[in-house]
């Protein structure tokens, strides 16, 4: 266990403090969680029917509104801040099923790869920026500043993309002829017609319980360590507020980097490299489960059996 230097002298406000046993925390924790899985299926499904960007805002606006109260929710006892961060999590879970319809009306095939990686490497920038500003805010100021702070710039941002983004080229009031040109004429034999889901279809397709099963262990790590962390770090590593939030979003920007670098080489091995999709995507999935597996083997028992002394005990 590593020993760290005495914190700084300077004063610092305390934040309120609740008598939550380990258990309660995890409901907690989990909460979030229970509520986003329930609306991924759906979001996709009504983000075709109504466009991915009323979807998207309206989830996110959702999320900062819920993540405004969360303090208050918290005051009012472990239950209500657990159906709060369930709420947030259903606005939530629609993020990625919108984004993806959005795409689908704007990637072009050849530059699909990098334009998605760098859409969804904003989770992971995101995720840098604000574990170091949470820390510190915890630092100087007081933890409930955290979700004022980002709840506010939630709803800035939902105002933002209501007035700046439109579903489709088509639909784009700034966008430049020969660009809309070029994105309608790429996807014109991409776009489907057929409003079946051929589900049944789908159940049988071993490649997409295969898309599954990698996804499903990528989520449980990311977001086990996005939870549990800074907590680590804490208890275990002994780091302070400070510390704390800057070393939990090493990973992050490790992850934000890596997305931006494999996208853009992704699309260079179909385009100039002849290499079909599912090549790539093979090539990329074996490539980043082996780097993971053999990472993980530096703090993973350490980190299990912390995480063990948390789980309720019979």
């Amino acid at each position: 266990m590593w020993r760290r230097a005495a914190y700084s002298a300077a004063p610092r406000p305390e934040g309120k403090k609740y008598e939550w046993d380990a258990n309660t925390q995890g409901w907690i924790l989990g909460s979030f969680f229970y509520g986003y899985i329930l609306t991924q299926i759906p979001g996709g499904y009504i983000a075709g029917r109504i466009g991915g960007k009323l979807l998207l805002g309206f989830g996110i606006l959702g999320t900062a509104v819920f993540t405004l109260l969360t303090p208050l929710a918290a005051d009012l006892g472990a239950g209500y801040l657990i159906a709060v961060r369930a709420l947030e999590g259903l606005g939530e879970g629609v993020t990625f099923p919108a984004m993806h319809a959005m795409w689908s009306s704007w990637a072009p095939p050849l530059e699909r790869s990098r334009l998605l990686s760098l859409s969804y490497a904003g989770a992971q920038l995101g995720t840098v920026v604000s574990l170091p500003l949470s820390g510190l805010i915890c630092y100087y100021m007081n933890w409930i500043y955290v979700f004022y702070i980002f709840g506010a710039l939630g709803v800035v941002w939902f105002i933002m993309w209501f007035f700046l983004v439109s579903d489709t080229p088509q639909s784009h009031s700034t966008i430049s002829d020969s660009e809309r040109e070029y994105i309608l004429s790429a996807l014109k034999h991409e776009l489907s017609r057929d409003t079946d889901v051929p589900v049944c279809a789908m159940l049988k397709s071993l490649p997409l319980w295969a898309i599954v099963v990698a996804h499903f262990s990528y989520n449980w790590t990311f977001y086990t360590l996005l939870t549990l962390l800074p907590t680590y770090m804490k208890d275990i590593l002994r780091f302070n507020a400070q510390e704390n939030g800057f070393l939990s979003a090493l990973p992050y920007f490790g992850c934000w980097l890596c997305m931006l670098i494999t996208g853009y080489v992704a699309d260079l091995m179909r385009e100039k490299l002849n290499f079909s999709t599912v090549v790539v995507r093979k090539i990329f999935n074996t490539l980043v489960l082996l780097v993971f597996y053999l990472e993980s083997q530096t703090h993973l028992q350490q980190f299990l059996e912390w995480l063990g002394q948390l789980l309720p005990k019979h």
